[in-house]
């Protein structure tokens, strides 16, 4: 069953470190408004930004990664509390019931999904949920539905991926929240290494607007 419970998480992580040698991420973020609609940001620093470091700690008894991801602030003089999740190839997410997501968390963890880019595919439709806890809704389930398509290859052999769709939210009566997502992946590393993700409504829900950026500045595999 795709859900971590509490006491179960603890033993997986302590299983799946010992199997394989865990890969520490760090990614630089920058949330709206500093993050906005109209092209991701260059500039990681100031209000509204922060670094995401997670670490895959290994692969769970059910063939999950199970990553550890925590926020820590631009000025703020200690991390938020480490998420704990599990990351399925397709991009699922099941993750303990708190701490609740922060909104880069949200963007990022399902893109590193083992099989989340299919390879040699131009165009390939995600259909994933997110388990976890929000201030909003409590323990709940987020729906993406988003069409992918690769737009370019650089020279380095990374890929330009372009995607749109829709982001479901029971909890929240949104006639509609669209998703836009554009990225550039490093399929040799299986890792976004660009990713600006935007989700726009029909209402003024606090997700209506709202925009995230990441940027990977160390990946443990590469040092």
């Amino acid at each position: 069953m795709k859900y971590l419970a509490l006491a179960f998480t603890a033993s997986l992580l302590v299983g799946a470190a010992g199997t394989t040698q865990p890969r520490h991420l760090t990614y630089s973020y920058a949330e709206y408004p500093t993050a906005n609609l109209s092209q991701p940001v260059t500039n990681f620093t100031g209000p509204d930004t922060g670094t995401l470091d997670v670490t895959i700690a290994g692969r769970a008894p059910d063939g999950g990664l199970v990553v550890q991801a925590r926020d820590w602030r631009w000025n703020d003089v200690r991390p938020r509390q480490t998420a704990r999740c599990e990351v399925y190839g397709n991009g699922d997410l099941a993750c303990e019931q708190f701490p609740p997501l922060s909104p880069a968390q949200l963007a990022l963890l399902p893109l590193l999904g083992e099989h989340f880019y299919p390879g040699r595919a131009s165009h390939w439709k995600s259909e994933r949920w997110v388990r976890h806890d929000t201030y909003l809704c409590g323990r709940y389930s987020t729906t993406s539905d988003i069409d992918y398509t690769v737009t370019g290859v650089r020279p380095n052999g990374d890929v330009n991926i372009e995607g749109s769709g829709s982001f479901s939210v029971p909890c929240i009566h949104e006639p509609t929240i669209h998703e836009r997502v554009s990225m550039t992946y490093d399929p040799n590393s299986s890792l976004p290494t660009l990713v600006h993700d935007e989700k726009t409504g029909t209402s003024d829900s606090v997700l209506s607007g709202h925009s995230v950026d990441l940027k990977l500045v160390r990946n443990s595999y590469n040092s």
